[in-house]
């Protein structure tokens, strides 16, 4: 996983010019107060850290329950 998270932060700090640090805490597997508190002690933008793993967050709670019904209805057949 980590070395996903390291691949995607890299695509994504070249592409939008944003700090490889930002990117690589933003792509890192971890809860939101362990990564905010790495963010802090690594100096970068914690309100862009935050706010991606609170999007992510979100986004699992909402998609997983979609994807448990349609692994439940092809489980069936």
């Amino acid at each position: 996983m980590m070395f996903a998270a390291c691949l995607c932060a890299i695509l994504v700090s070249q592409q939008t010019g944003i700090d490889i640090k930002q990117t690589l805490l933003t792509f890192s597997p971890g809860g939101l107060p362990e990564m905010s508190l790495l963010t802090l002690a690594m100096g970068a933008d914690i309100a862009f850290v935050a706010t991606a793993h609170i999007i992510r967050i979100l986004l699992v709670i909402a998609v997983a329950p979609i994807m448990f019904r349609i692994l439940k209805i092809r489980s069936r057949y």
